[in-house]
């Protein structure tokens, strides 16, 4: 019985060992841990467990059911269709699309026009702009020559109301007896509320010479008109420098040849034309419109300029233009043309290459007349205005279903009315008014406008 006794607790002494190595290598094969926490891992069920059977333990991970998975799926997906959302409602933006009301009406009819705010009719006014351009050329030799003095004047009748006529060649002297004629016959307008009238004449010395040359500023007093003295129309009738007197010469100077001479001059020509048409339409405010060659343009050669260096032209141009404002226009034509306008405001669109105008006087510079007669010839669009600022404040932030009530409230000048907003899925309107766009179908998509 002894000897069982000790057989048995070998044994166990045994087994006690070699479990205890089994904890050891599998903690040699983990990281290194705290005293405690190696206390706490022998409190595991799963520890108990392997150790009984003799296993290694390894820790329970946290296991997560597929029914949670999802639900988390779930919350991702609400949460980034809501941000695209928002989003979407920030950045969107909205185009509006809008018909205004319109009527097609053919012209061929002629009206009175006047310059005069007060008259019945087409008001118009004129638009008048200078411009003087010189060039130089190479002189191929010298000539002996005699010139005149070239200016212009304004002539004054402070004599009576009614138009005094001046021939060619009408004399005005000044106080130191130089003596200068008009190169073509005027009509002096009379005095009108206390203003006497008046008119500018070009004028040429008598003489030739270098002492006819005169600025503005070295004339002393005014021109009298020696044909009037002995009569009551001498102290009536005066006239004024408008512009220096220049070119007066006599001697020798410096000379082009008269084929390169008449090239030069044409080519000056044109080109100041040019410039001064562009002038017109770059300086013409935008209320007004200029109807498609309804200007005049005058030509003036200033005298030739002969110096050492060489040889220079100078041409003077006018450019009247009969202008009319557009809102007056428009009006004027859907008044005699459309039995039921309502004196809205209203624009007018045509093509300028088969729409006409043709206005004409009782004399060629039409810009000096009071009155004229304006025909005017083919079709034109008749388009109601609206203020799209108005428009667009009414529908800031609000629903798209709202374009309904939108269409109502402007039916007077608005036919139809379409609303896009982008993305497509947003159905209220930008807060940001910048983010509204209007268009217009009728003047967005026509090149030919008022304005033009």
């Amino acid at each position: 019985m002894a000897k069982k006794l000790i057989q048995d607790i070998i044994v166990k002494n045994k087994t006690t060992q070699t479990s205890t190595k089994k904890i050891d290598d599998f903690f040699a094969k983990k990281k290194p841990v705290e005293e405690k926490d190696r206390f706490d891992v022998f409190k595991n069920k799963n520890y108990e467990d392997n150790y009984s059977t003799g296993q290694n333990w390894e820790p329970e991970e946290e296991k997560v059911s597929k029914g949670s998975r999802t639900f988390l799926w779930l919350i991702g997906l609400a949460l980034v269709v809501t941000i695209v959302f928002l989003l979407s409602s920030v950045f969107a933006t909205a185009k509006i699309t809008l018909t205004p009301k319109n009527s097609d009406i053919s012209l061929n009819d002629t009206y009175y026009i006047t310059s005069k705010l007060a008259s019945s009719g087409l008001h118009y006014e004129v638009m008048t702009i200078e411009k003087t351009l010189s060039k130089s050329l190479e002189t191929d030799s010298e000539e002996y020559v005699e010139r005149k003095a070239i200016g212009k004047a304004i002539i004054y009748n402070n004599f009576s109301d009614k138009t005094q006529r001046l021939i060619i060649n009408t004399r005005l002297k000044t106080k130191d007896g130089l003596v200068y004629k008009t190169r073509e016959s005027v009509d002096v307008p009379g005095i009108k509320k206390g203003v006497p009238g008046s008119v500018e004449v070009e004028i040429i010395a008598d003489q030739a010479g270098e002492k006819y040359n005169m600025k503005v500023a070295d004339l002393k007093g005014d021109f009298s008109i020696p044909g009037f003295e002995g009569t009551p129309m001498y102290t009536g009738f005066y006239a004024r420098l408008s512009g220096d007197v220049s070119g007066g010469l006599i001697g020798k100077i410096k000379i082009v040849s008269e084929e390169k001479l008449l090239a030069a001059r044409d080519d000056l020509k044109n080109t100041l034309k040019d410039d001064l048409v562009k002038d017109l339409y770059s300086q013409k405010p935008e209320e007004y419109v200029i109807f498609k060659d309804n200007y005049k343009i005058e030509m003036n050669d200033l005298p030739d300029n002969s110096e050492a260096k060489g040889y220079t032209i100078q041409e003077a141009g006018k450019i009247h233009a009969i202008t009319f404002k557009k809102k007056e226009v428009a009006a004027y034509f859907a008044k005699n043309k459309i039995s039921d306008y309502d004196n809205s405001e209203v624009d007018v669109i045509w093509d300028d290459a088969k729409f006409k105008s043709e206005i004409t006087g009782n004399t060629e510079k039409i810009w000096n007349e009071e009155s004229l007669s304006a025909k005017f010839s083919g079709k034109v669009k008749i388009v109601w205005k609206y203020n799209a600022t108005d428009i667009i404040n009414d529908i800031t932030g609000q629903n798209k279903d709202l374009m309904g009530d939108i269409l109502e409230k402007y039916k007077t000048s608005i036919i139809d009315a379409e609303a896009k907003i982008t993305p497509m899925w947003v159905k209220k309107f930008p807060q940001n008014p910048d983010k509204i766009k209007t268009i217009n179908t009728i003047t967005d998509s026509t090149s030919s406008l008022i304005n033009q």
